[in-house]
């Protein structure tokens, strides 16, 4: 095909340890000598690893711009109430309350809104990745990430096992 005959060009080589790849081309590298070259897995899909670090930092972001609008949300909230609560908070002021308790209120208010919110949507993230819900369709309607992570979590459950990788 390359117009060398009946000569092979290329040997791929499997190594147990994967995490080695690099160091073991360079022993065969220098073993096989001039002439020849070497890649790993790594060099091969150097552009994969590239678009996912890229993904991860994508996802980062969204993450972080999600909570500080979530946060902003809240602050909104307190405000509001602290507007809608002005004459009540001069009611406590003239009878002797401090601005620090007062602020504590609020303080405390913001506390349990958050709270409420991230327990609520931890547990809900949870029945749903642990197959108590079906949101997104469950894995016989669909083969999204959602689905797959669900059923590989579910087969962890069932063995009763730790962390386990597909391979």
């Amino acid at each position: 095909m390359a117009g060398v005959g009946d000569v092979a060009s290329v040997l791929e080589i499997r190594v147990l340890d994967v995490d080695r790849a690099a160091e073991k081309a360079q022993a065969i590298l220098a073993a096989a000598g001039d002439g020849f070259a070497t890649t790993t897995w790594q060099d091969e899909n150097r552009a994969l690893f590239r678009a996912l670090r890229l993904e991860k930092l994508v996802t980062a972001i969204f993450i972080g711009l999600i909570t500080f609008v979530a946060g902003l949300n809240i602050l909104v909230v307190l405000a509001m109430t602290v507007t809608d609560r002005a004459k009540d908070i001069a009611v406590l002021m003239s009878l002797g309350a401090y601005r620090a308790q007062v602020r504590n209120v609020f303080m405390l208010q913001g506390l349990a809104v958050g709270l409420i919110g991230t327990i609520s949507g931890l547990v809900i993230g949870l029945c749903n990745l642990l197959g108590g819900w079906n949101l997104p369709p469950d894995s016989s309607r669909s083969s999204g990430v959602f689905s797959s992570v669900r059923n590989h979590f579910k087969r962890m459950h069932s063995t009763g096992s730790g962390l386990q990788l597909p391979l």
